[in-house]
């Protein structure tokens, strides 16, 4: 839910319509999922169903921690390309991975790559 610009300002907002529309009941980790989802972005959208299904039966139903690898090349011509390895988790783990790099001035966003099964190449 981060953006650039607002920062983490959607998932605040989610939060506070999550806590609204709860406040002073019993809630459970569905009632979460389904705010989640009422609030998701487009690129939350792994399985394009609508749901975050997959996020909930990793991270709160699942054991997984995964580990990145980023190996990289830049050409003579300033050009890169790169690979990331997801490894530790089932071959079945979908992640969204934020990718930034360091030009000796600081972090900056390069974008995101959705893993799925073992590697992906970006």
């Amino acid at each position: 839910m981060f953006d650039r610009k607002t920062g983490d300002a959607r998932f605040q907002a989610m939060m506070k319509d999550f806590i609204r529309t709860h406040f002073n009941q019993g809630i459970s980790t569905e009632d979460l999922k389904r705010t989640v989802e009422k609030h998701m972005t487009p690129e939350m959208d792994v399985d394009k169903n609508g749901t975050v299904n997959w996020f909930f039966d990793q991270w709160v139903y699942g054991t997984g921690v995964p580990a990145y690898k980023f190996e990289y090349q830049i050409a003579a011509d300033g050009a890169l390309s790169g690979k990331i390895t997801q490894s530790g988790v089932s071959k079945n783990f979908v992640m969204v991975v934020p990718v930034y790099l360091d030009f000796g001035k600081g972090w900056s966003r390069l974008g995101t790559v959705t893993m799925v099964a073992i590697s992906l190449t970006h």
